[in-house]
């Protein structure tokens, strides 16, 4: 082999074990860039093979098969490196890539079954052979390479127009390599030899070791592949490649010197011993060659496989996000060691922590969010690049720089990490990168399985909350039940008093009346001091019950109202006339204060003088000495009435408690009227009358006011819509047929207000 043969043969080499390489690689990561990559340089070596075998052939017959080879291989490289350009520069590929194909498998079938590309070949004594050309070479051969590469070179000059920052380096590097390449190649290799010129029919392969060396720089310096990585696959290739020629030959060697023959029972029987003892050794060998290779090359200083395991047991049952985030950018720092790390992390919009400003997140987040998880930082928008540095005081060379990003619509998670390359300079090689993704997709995974926890854990502290105020509402609410039930007790007790008293008064006058009967003895003055005791016990009577009757209808929603025009002059004379005696009885004077003539009220008339006869009756009763006051007048376009007395007056503090049911002030007697533990309920008043008189106010659309002063006296004063006119207008809740409707209605409503 001579000189020129065996720099082919290392050219070639060079191609092959990029073949390999990026082969694996690109079935591997499935990614199609690395496979044209593969078979671009797969067929540079079976050119350059072909090359080293035509100028070895010493007979015309092999120097003319060789040399139909040769042309023939040839044929590929432009088109792999068409196809290599479509998806570096993600083109898709129409019908003209398809019809090329075609063209090109027609061209390659002709070129090695027939004379018309190569028609024969001439063996000089000295120099290169010489081909004599076919008749479609010039016409189809010769014209199909510069139209090819051509194109390439339009696509590419095409694309750096649309391209920024490294990726148009990395096409300018790919250009210019493979055109000088391409040029030198058709210059030596195609147009000379159509000049009848063979001296130089060689160095089109040799050029190729541009391409090589351009290829080599972009891995190098601007990360078009990543260096480690094929640099490792190739150590581990050849050092395993190695020791399967080396244990070959050797092995061969042995069952020679030991047995003579390979084909004899003895070396059939070392040799099943040798093979199981070098399966053992070789995979051992081949995990300790692919562990070194790993953290000594392609990730200097770690093994990824162990380092993600290692760091899986460390958070798989970590549930402090701090603690998990700490663990995180320890990893990475020990074994890729950034210069800085910037996370910004959020979950359903809230933020988990963040070293990144907002509008950034959200630039990068959008502008990534149909790209890789990771990109290079050279490769995004300008304008992020300089809100970056602007944000960080950052100093970002053009080849450094990684940005990360990871977003769930699921979980609702965004997460965007800057980092700065080892050293500030080395760029990441996919490895690398691969290594980062999958660190972040755990520590995703871990982060929002801490996040749920503590959100179940919130949740849980809010219920225990929410449990403990409805248990405190619950034993508030029980605490009023008895309280009311106390209450329910106490009225019973005033009503049995309320009740007996005047039966029993009109009982023993009757009675009184029977006994003079029997006795003949009757006198006018008598007879009518018992029947008007009588009388007065039994209207109190009634009154009770028309107030406790009135106060069940109100309770359940069943008053009847009938809005017509009240003449309130008329109901204050009413209920003068009614406690005036009682009232001189006490020894007080009673009187009336009415300003205007026209006072009347649009409202129901018995329950106007319900709620006047309430108010007389309660200021006659509180009051001892004094003046009992009843007045009306107008304000506005409202009707006020009421009494105002001179009595014992009410506590500031109670005045809000007044008009609830069975509420009274002062409801039992001293600490010295007990019976054994059970305070003795002081009598007269049940506390209904207040709750019928406020309740009857508020459903004839009035409102009162209550002003009072302990031992001056009390004020009501009701406020009334003034009649103008008003129609007639009849409410009958009391009708059956309408009691269930408004039952269902009103407890419809309490449901709604408790939702």
């Amino acid at each position: 082999m001579d000189f020129i043969n065996s720099i082919i043969l290392l050219i070639a080499l060079c191609n092959f074990f990029l073949f390999l390489i990026f082969c694996i690689r690109g079935l591997y990561k499935k990614d199609e860039l690395y496979l044209l990559f593969s078979f671009l340089c797969l067929s540079i070596f079976i050119w350059c093979i072909s090359m080293i075998f035509y100028r070895s052939a010493l007979e015309v017959k092999n120097a003319e098969l060789w040399g139909k080879i040769l042309y023939a291989s040839a044929l590929m490289t432009p088109f792999m490196y068409l196809v290599f350009c479509y998806e570096k520069l993600k083109l898709s590929r129409h019908v003209f890539v398809n019809l090329l194909f075609i063209i090109v498998a027609l061209i390659f079938f002709v070129t090695l079954n027939t004379d018309y590309i190569i028609d024969s070949i001439q063996i000089p004594v000295e120099g290169e052979k010489k081909i004599v050309f076919g008749k479609l070479y010039f016409f189809i051969y010769f014209p199909y390479f510069p139209i090819v590469f051509s194109y390439c070179y339009f696509l590419l000059l095409k694309s750096l127009n649309k391209v920024r920052f490294i990726e148009k380096i990395q096409i300018i590097i790919i250009l210019g390599g493979s055109l000088i390449s391409s040029l030198l190649a058709m210059i030596t290799n195609l147009f000379l030899p159509s000049l009848n010129i063979f001296s130089l029919n060689w160095f089109g392969q040799v050029a190729s070791i541009i391409w090589i060396l351009a290829i080599s720089y972009a891995v190098l310096k601007y990360r078009l592949f990543d260096f480690r990585l094929i640099l490792g696959r190739i150590i581990y290739v050849a050092i395993i490649s190695s020791l399967l020629f080396f244990s070959f030959y050797f092995l061969v060697y042995i069952h020679i010197i030991l047995f003579k023959d390979i084909f004899s029972l003895p070396s059939y029987i070392f040799g099943i011993f040798i093979a199981v003892l070098y399966i053992l050794f070789f995979d051992s060998f081949k995990n300790f060659v692919s562990q070194k290779v790993t953290s000594s090359i392609i990730n200097p200083g770690f093994d990824p496989k162990i380092v993600i395991s290692n760091y899986i047991q460390e958070i798989n049952y970590e549930l402090n996000i701090s603690t998990i985030y700490e663990k995180t950018i320890n990893v990475i720092s020990k074994n890729l060691q950034p210069k800085f790390i910037k996370i910004h992390l959020s979950f359903s919009g809230k933020i988990i922590f963040s070293q990144i400003e907002d509008e950034i997140v959200i630039k990068l987040l959008n502008y990534l969010k149909q790209k890789d998880k990771i990109i290079v930082y050279n490769l995004v928008d300008q304008n992020i690049q300089e809100e970056i540095i602007r944000n960080f005081s950052l100093n970002f060379q053009q080849e450094t720089g990684l940005i990360l990003s990871f977003k769930s619509k699921a979980r609702g998670i965004n997460l965007v990490a800057l980092f700065s390359n080892r050293n500030g300079s080395i760029p990441f090689g996919s490895s690398e990168t691969d290594f980062l993704k999958n660190i972040f997709d755990i520590f995703v995974a871990s982060v929002a399985r801490a996040y749920y926890y503590q959100e179940i854990q919130n949740f849980n502290l809010t219920l225990q909350k929410k449990i403990d105020e409805a248990t405190a509402e619950l034993k508030r609410k029980n605490e009023d039940l008895a309280e009311a039930l106390r209450k329910e007790r106490d009225m019973l007790d005033i009503l049995g008093h309320e009740l007996r008293t005047p039966l029993g008064t009109a009982r023993n006058a009757l009675f009184m009346l029977k006994v003079l009967t029997d006795k003949a003895g009757l006198k006018d003055s008598k007879v009518e001091k018992y029947i008007q005791i009588a009388r007065d016990n039994i209207n109190r009577e009634i009154k009770i019950l028309e107030t406790i009757l009135s106060s069940a209808r109100i309770e359940n929603d069943r008053l009847d109202l009938t809005f017509e025009g009240v003449d309130i002059k008329v109901a204050v004379q009413n209920s003068l006339d009614a406690y005036k005696p009682q009232a001189e009885k006490k020894g007080l004077k009673m009187q009336t204060k009415i300003v205007g003539d026209n006072l009347k009220a649009y409202a129901d008339k018995t329950g106007v003088q319900q709620i006047l006869d309430n108010l007389v009756s309660n200021a006659v009763k509180y009051t001892e000495e004094g003046v009992v006051t009843i007045f009306a007048k107008q304000k506005d376009d409202q009707i006020l009435f009421g009494t105002i007395d001179t009595g014992e007056g009410i506590p500031k503090r109670e005045i809000k408690n007044l008009g609830k049911k069975f509420y009274r002030i002062n409801p039992y007697l001293d600490s010295s009227g007990t019976i054994g533990k059970r305070q003795i309920v002081r009598p007269g008043g049940t506390g209904i009358g207040l709750y019928v008189v406020f309740s009857l106010i508020k459903n004839m659309n009035g409102q009162i006011k209550v002003e009072s002063e302990v031992g001056k006296g009390s004020t009501f004063t009701v406020s009334l819509p003034k009649y103008n006119g008003q129609p007639r207008k009849e409410i009958k809740k009391s009708d059956i047929s309408k009691l269930f409707e408004n039952k269902l209605k009103k407890k419809r409503n309490e449901e709604k207000n408790a939702i």
